[in-house]
C-alpha cells in the first residue's frame, strides 16, 4: 500500500491531482480541464483547510468533511487527502488519521489517497 505523508503546498498538491486525475483517464482522449472536473477529491480534516477555496477556483470537485463516521462515506470519491491528527475520532485508534487511511485502503483498495498534516509529524508512527 503506498502512501505518502507530506506537509501541502499548494504547487505540490496542484500537481499530484493532476497527476492521479490524468492517470486514472489515461485510456481515455480526455482534456486536464475535464479530468479535474470528472475527477471528485475528498478532503478530510478538522480544521481549516488553506488550499480548499484555490483547488476550487482551479476547477477541481472537491468537497471536505470534518472527519468520517463510516469508512464507506468515501465510496463516490476519486482521491481522498486525509489529516493525518484529528480525525478518525469515532474508531477510538490512537493512530487517527492513519487507521482511517488503512480502512480505506483495505476496503477501496483503488482510492487514491494523500495523507497530509499541517502539524510536525514524526513519519515513524
Amino acid at each position: 500500500m503506498e502512501v505518502f505523508l507530506f506537509k501541502p503546498t499548494f504547487p505540490f498538491l496542484i500537481r499530484s491531482l493532476e497527476e492521479i486525475g490524468t492517470l486514472k483517464n489515461r485510456n481515455k482522449k480526455i482534456d486536464l480541464s475535464t479530468v479535474k472536473k470528472m475527477s471528485k477529491v475528498l478532503v478530510i480534516d478538522d480544521q481549516d483547510v488553506p488550499f480548499l477555496e484555490a483547488l476550487r477556483q482551479h476547477d477541481y470537485n472537491i468537497r471536505k468533511y470534518d472527519d468520517l463516521t463510516e469508512i464507506s462515506n468515501v465510496s463516490d470519491y476519486d482521491i481522498i487527502l486525509c489529516d493525518i491528527w484529528g480525525v478518525g475520532k469515532k474508531f477510538n485508534d490512537k493512530l487517527q488519521g492513519a487507521h482511517l487511511v488503512f480502512e480505506i485502503k483495505k476496503q477501496f483498495p483503488d482510492k487514491q489517497v494523500i495523507v497530509f498534516s499541517g502539524e510536525k509529524t514524526d513519519p515513524i508512527i
